[in-house]
C-alpha cells in the first residue's frame, strides 16, 4: 500500500467511524491530507516535495500540524560577497572562500564537496588549495594554498552532494565572481 493509499484509507475509516457513531464516546478523529507534489527546478537542482497536513479532533479541541516536507538545498550566503566589493588577499587566506547552506548535514553524510577557484584575469587558471565542510556552521569552503593576486578577478564554484537532516540526498552547485583588493 502506498503512502497516499494508506492516508486515504485512514481518512475513509475515520469518516466511517465518526459518521456511524463508532470510535467510542467523544472519540478522536484524525485526518491527514497530502497536498500535491511540488517540483522546483533552480539551475541544476531539482527538488520534489509534498506537504502533509494532519488535523486531530478530540472533543471540542482541534489541533492542526503542517509538515512541509523536504526543503530544497540552497546557498544562503557566500564569502567573499561580490556586493561588498573587493576583499583583501589576507582576509581570504584567513577566512577562506565559502558558502553557507540552508540545510544541515552530518559531516559523515557529505558525500562529495567539490571546490574550484579560477583566476579570471590571467586566463582562467585553477588555483590550488583545500576544501572543507564545517558541520556546525553548514559551511562548505576552500582555502587557497597561496595568497591571491591583488586586483585580480576570481570565480569560485562550490558543489556538494549531502544527505540532509530529513534523510534526503540533495545536490547543488553555486558559482560567483569576486575581486581581490589592492
Amino acid at each position: 500500500m502506498t503512502k497516499t493509499q494508506m492516508i486515504l484509507a485512514t481518512f475513509i475509516s475515520t469518516l466511517l467511524l465518526n459518521g456511524c457513531g463508532g470510535g467510542g464516546g467523544g472519540g478522536t478523529a484524525t485526518t491527514t491530507t497530502i497536498t500535491g507534489a511540488t517540483t522546483t527546478t533552480d539551475g541544476s537542482v531539482t527538488t520534489t516535495s509534498q506537504e502533509a497536513v494532519t488535523t486531530t479532533t478530540s472533543g471540542s479541541v482541534t489541533t492542526t500540524t503542517v509538515d512541509p516536507g523536504p526543503v530544497a538545498l540552497a546557498v544562503t550566503s557566500m564569502y567573499p560577497d561580490p556586493d561588498d566589493g573587493p576583499v583583501s588577499a589576507s582576509e581570504i587566506q584567513t577566512n577562506g572562500i565559502y558558502v553557507i547552506f540552508n540545510e544541515a548535514a552530518d559531516g559523515a553524510t557529505v558525500k562529495n564537496l567539490r571546490t574550484t577557484l579560477t583566476d579570471d584575469t590571467s586566463g582562467g587558471a585553477s588555483v590550488s588549495g583545500w576544501p572543507s565542510y564545517t558541520v556546525a556552521e553548514r559551511k562548505g569552503g576552500f582555502v587557497p594554498d597561496e595568497p591571491l593576486t591583488a586586483q585580480y578577478y576570481y570565480t569560485a564554484t562550490i558543489s556538494v552532494d549531502l544527505i540532509d537532516t530529513d534523510g534526503v540526498t540533495q545536490s547543488t552547485t553555486y558559482s560567483w565572481q569576486f575581486q581581490v583588493a589592492e
